[in-house]
């Protein structure tokens, strides 16, 4: 498994193998791996975080599932004890900020197979709807994660169409 935070987005990639697929394969942070994201977020009691539902879009809910499964039976105990830090909910004033927009138009011009990442069209216009929304969340919250943002698209994009060169953008 491979964890990345990318701006204030959390991502869990699990590999597309057998031993990992189906209910109960997984637990904590890897959430349930059976194709539907309406049941991934499960409490240490077996509750289910309410509200989930396609296209499963968590933004800051996912901090009291996510804190849930915080643990301090470590293997190695921390040499100097310390506890993990909770996540907290980001007060991210307007998720349409002009910023984030400006910003992450590159990502948005790629469904009308323009700019700079106008081979990425072929990730779809969900994929790229939701790379567009997180990119404008994260700008928004934090101004100097243009970079960041941009090129984790870019790193979506080779990754999925094969590593394909994306012009220097």
């Amino acid at each position: 498994m491979k964890i990345e935070f990318v701006g204030y987005t959390f991502c869990v990639d699990i590999p597309d193998c057998l031993p990992f697929y189906g209910k109960e394969k997984l637990c904590g942070i890897g959430g349930n791996y059976d194709g539907d994201c309406s049941d991934d977020l499960i409490f240490k009691n077996g509750t289910m975080l309410p509200g989930q539902k396609p296209p499963c879009k968590y933004w800051n809910y996912v901090n009291s599932w996510a804190n849930d499964w915080i643990t301090t039976d470590y293997f190695t105990p921390n040499p100097d004890n310390s506890k993990c830090v909770q996540g907290v909910d980001q007060d991210i004033p307007n998720k349409n900020c002009d910023i984030g927009k400006s910003t992450c138009k590159p990502i948005a011009d790629s469904l009308t197979e323009t700019g700079v990442f106008a081979k990425c069209n072929k990730l779809g216009t969900a994929a790229i709807n939701l790379q567009f929304e997180d990119c404008v969340s994260d700008v928004c919250a934090v101004e100097n994660y243009k970079c960041k943002a941009l090129e984790a698209f870019a790193n979506l994009c080779q990754k999925e169409l094969n590593g394909f060169n994306i012009p220097f953008f």
